[in-house]
């Protein structure tokens, strides 16, 4: 929102330093922070330790793939829509799972609201971070899938999905924007998708083949705690800190005023930098 935009530049501009999880974002706010620092993100192994697969799974020849994401990733699903269906309709052992958002043009495949275990699709309850962990493990989940348009917004998201997918032993299927092709190597550590063939290409050779996604899996959960393991990475959040505490004050930003205005009909008070 307009008012969400005037109070992050205020507080960019008041700062001393700010730190993002991004290089696109260092690029983004550069001209509004006088000292950006990336600190990515990281995982704790101990965050993915003991949680248990549902008992039921190993009976089950089904391939499970989900995709998390709230409504606003809508637009992001269309990306794949095509491949998915494609699939869908091209092995009937597949089966999909929606975490946050559950599309229209997957309702045809789950209308069963009696016997679901006669459906192919299924909405999942959004989970805070905890019970999000669980979820991955518990599912058994064999096929991720991380679709992003690429413009702007979604450019300055992190990968996230990406290691979370790898602590979770799921091979991914992610768009080839540099949200992720930092990090995802094509058919090494995960698939990288723009077009509908390419979706449906690299998803197909993930459902037909268990091993591509027992070895795919494999890597990106190596790579994953050998790149991003908190406990490793920790003198970088030391360092950052470490140097903000030298940086001269930045005093000519600190002034401030407060900036009216309308949100349904009603006048609120926003900080916003005075102007100068």
């Amino acid at each position: 929102s307009a008012r969400a935009t005037k109070v992050t530049t205020a507080q960019l501009l008041t700062s001393d330093a700010c730190t993002t999880t991004t290089k696109h974002m260092v690029d983004v706010y550069k001209d509004k922070c006088k000292s950006l620092t990336v600190l990515p993100n990281c995982i704790d192994p101990e965050d993915w330790m003991g949680h248990m697969v549902d008992p039921m799974r190993k009976d089950d020849k089904s391939i499970r793939i989900i995709f998390a994401g709230g409504a606003g990733h809508y637009g992001d699903l269309l990306e794949c829509q095509t491949a998915v269906t494609r699939i869908m309709d091209e092995y009937p052992n597949v089966r999909m799972f929606f975490m946050g958002c559950f599309p229209d043009w997957a309702v045809k495949w789950s209308k069963d609201a009696r016997d679901p275990s006669n459906n192919r699709a299924f909405s999942v309850h959004w989970a805070d971070f905890t019970l999000w962990r669980r979820i991955l493990m518990w599912g058994g989940f064999d096929i991720a899938l991380a679709p992003l348009v690429n413009n702007q917004f979604n450019l300055c998201k992190s990968n996230l999905k990406y290691l979370d997918y790898g602590m979770a032993g799921i091979p991914g299927v992610y768009s080839n924007i540099s949200t992720y092709n930092a990090d995802v190597v094509h058919e090494n550590t995960g698939m990288l998708a723009n077009t509908p063939d390419e979706w449906y290409n690299h998803l197909k050779a993930l459902v037909t083949s268990s091993t591509l996604r027992h070895d795919i899996s494999r890597r990106a959960h190596d790579m994953v705690m050998a790149s991003y393991n908190i406990q490793d990475r920790i003198g970088l959040w030391e360092q950052a800190y470490d140097g903000f505490a030298t940086l001269p004050a930045n005093v000519e930003a600190k002034a401030w005023q407060p900036y009216q205005y309308q949100q349904q009909g009603r006048a609120s008070a926003s900080p916003v930098i005075a102007s100068r």
